[in-house]
Formats: structure tokens, C-alpha cells, sequence
């Protein structure tokens, strides 16, 4: 395995409670930064028992404590963390993360040179921005899951467009990183989760951008070749027929069956 130490020396203060946002900060953690998972105290009863995967995944290789933000010390440990930070980590709507104190304004205040990401579901302006950041939402709201499902199948949700913020999310932050050693100057990067499902969705947007039309608002087929946002589907399924059902793994053969193969 190669070097996994770029960032070392960071240090994230990773506020989230999303899973995106979580991910996102795990993997600056993965390549050597030290990433502090501030957490709320656990009232009586709150605590979780049995294993948590999903916490195992994005929660991995992070430092953490407790603290009560609604207190004077829990405020003043904090801040006192942003001063010596480099990254801080955190998500919810733009006025719910305002309200917590967390605006870009207050924080250069505490560290003039602090990075600053922000996951939302809609983004820092617009009309959704103070929609709630669920990833189901920022699907549907693309207006591409009614064109995964085959014909007559409902709406299909694939749960990609969380994994695709958080990767956007992380390579903002290290970017930002970037700007910051050459300029000494930290930056707001802002990820939505509609952003990464529209990413997530870009070549059948590509293809509805380049040849436009009310039938590509319908689920097709992947067969139907006469549709054109159909032919990469169908290439893909020949392609996953030639080498796993097939078992073409010869370049020449491969490529012969391939133009023979596809429309």
C-alpha cells in the first residue's frame, strides 16, 4: 500500500451528524490527517447498544469526545479547538448551521486561516437550501429516478448520490488545503447532496441536454437502442455479457465480439 500521510498535520474538527458528512471527514482521515469527531453529550438512556456498521465505516480512524454546546465551557472548548485547528467539518440546513455558531465570519474570527466545509442538501442559496438534507429527497428531486426503473417499475432509489457528496465533500476540503499553503488564505467549500446525485446522474443529464425531448422523461428499456440515452445502457449490459457470462477475456476476441455485440 502507498503513502497515506498527505495530510498529515491537518487537524478536522468534524461537527457532522449525516453520514456524507461523516464519510467525507473519514476519508481526510485515511490520508493522514487527525480528524476529531466532536460529539454531543449522551443524555440518560440515549446510549446505543449492539453494533453500528454503518458508524464502523464512517467513523473510522477519528479521535472523539463529548462535549455539551449548550454550556459556557462546552463553547469555550470548542473554540478554543477551532483556534488551533485547520478544517472544520459540519452539515445540516445553511440557517440550522448559522445557528450553531458555525458561519464563516465567526470562525475566521477564531482562526482567520480555517477551512471551513459545509454539507447540505440543496446548497448555500436558493429555495430548497433550508430543505432538510436527506438524500432521498435530493434524488427525487433531480427528476432522474423515474428514468432508472425498466417500464412499469416504480421510482428507483439507488442510495449513490450520499457517496458521491461525501467524495466531493473531501476533495473540496483538500483542495481548499491546497489554496491555503500556497495563499495562507482558508476558504468555505460548500457539497450538497443534490449536487452529488446530479453528478451522479450527469451522463443521462448529458444525454437529455444534447438531444432534449419530453420522451427522455420516461423510463426505458435498457434494450431500446432507438432511444439514444438507452445505448450506454445497452453497451454496458453487453459488455458485463461478454466478460462475466462469456468469459472473453482475450483483448482480440473481446473486441471482435464487442463491435459485433453492440447496436
Amino acid at each position: 500500500m502507498g503513502d497515506t500521510s498527505a495530510l498529515r498535520g491537518e487537524v478536522v474538527l468534524d461537527f457532522s451528524r449525516s453520514y456524507f458528512g461523516a464519510v467525507g471527514a473519514a476519508m481526510l482521515a485515511d490520508f493522514g490527517a487527525t480528524v476529531i469527531r466532536v460529539e454531543p453529550v449522551v443524555r440518560a438512556g440515549g446510549v446505543r447498544s449492539g453494533r453500528d456498521e454503518q458508524a464502523e465505516f464512517a467513523q473510522r480512524n477519528k479521535l472523539s469526545f463529548a462535549v455539551d454546546l449548550d454550556t459556557e465551557v462546552g463553547r469555550q472548548i470548542v473554540d478554543e479547538l477551532i483556534g488551533i485547528a485547520t478544517v472544520v467539518i459540519v452539515d445540516g440546513t445553511p440557517a440550522h448551521i448559522d445557528e450553531r455558531g458555525f458561519t464563516p465570519e465567526r470562525l475566521r474570527s477564531l482562526n482567520p486561516a480555517i477551512v471551513l466545509g459545509r454539507a447540505t442538501g440543496f446548497g448555500p442559496a436558493g429555495p430548497d437550501r433550508n430543505l432538510p438534507p436527506l438524500d432521498e429527497l435530493a434524488a427525487a428531486r433531480t427528476g432522474v429516478m423515474p428514468l432508472l426503473p425498466q417500464p412499469g417499475m416504480p421510482p428507483v432509489y439507488t442510495g449513490a448520490g450520499q457517496m458521491y457528496t461525501a467524495v466531493m465533500l473531501a476533495f473540496g476540503i483538500v483542495t481548499a488545503i491546497h489554496h491555503r499553503h500556497e495563499t495562507g488564505v482558508g476558504q468555505v467549500v460548500d457539497a450538497s447532496l443534490l449536487g452529488g446525485n446530479m453528478y451522479a446522474a450527469s451522463l443521462d443529464l448529458q444525454a437529455y441536454l444534447a438531444v432534449g425531448g419530453d420522451r427522455f422523461l420516461a423510463p426505458s428499456d435498457v434494450m431500446d437502442t432507438g432511444k439514444q440515452i438507452a445505448k450506454p445502457r445497452a453497451a454496458a449490459v453487453a459488455v458485463f455479457e461478454l466478460v462475466a457470462v462469456h468469459g472473453l477475456t482475450d483483448e482480440r476476441d473481446f473486441l471482435a465480439a464487442l463491435v459485433g455485440e453492440l447496436p
